[in-house]
């Protein structure tokens, strides 16, 4: 028997509350795809991924940044990556290392454009 999705509503989301006494509560929306709301009113989108047997919780990004339907559609999208045999944890780190050897590479060329241009100090 499959397992329900699509349990939240926007509504549900919106009106989340975190009992008194708890730091925070998780709520399912089947699919791997949880709410986490906290003490302090903040939400994140957590994914629940299971990679080479071990079992790794993401975030997807914090409410109400995220909607619900745009939080599922990347629960989705991670799962259809896993299935294929893709690592999607991977290609967002490698992303993230493309951006940092940029931001390198122009602080580089910064430097050195900008020291080619100066007079040596005299004394």
């Amino acid at each position: 028997m499959a397992r329900p999705q699509n349990l939240l509503t926007n509504h549900k989301v919106a009106n989340a509350k975190c009992p008194e006494g708890q730091t925070k509560i998780v709520l399912s929306d089947g699919g791997n795809l949880y709410l986490e709301k906290r003490r302090d009113g903040g939400a994140s989108w957590i994914i629940r991924l299971t990679l080479k047997g071990q079992k790794l919780w993401r975030s997807l990004g914090t409410y109400p940044r995220y909607s619900l339907k745009e939080a599922r559609e990347m629960a989705s999208e991670y799962l259809k990556q896993l299935q294929s045999g893709k690592d999607p944890l991977v290609d967002k780190r490698s992303n993230n290392d493309v951006l940092i050897l940029m931001f390198i590479l122009k602080i580089y060329t910064y430097h050195f454009a900008r020291e080619s241009t100066l007079s040596p100090i005299t004394a």
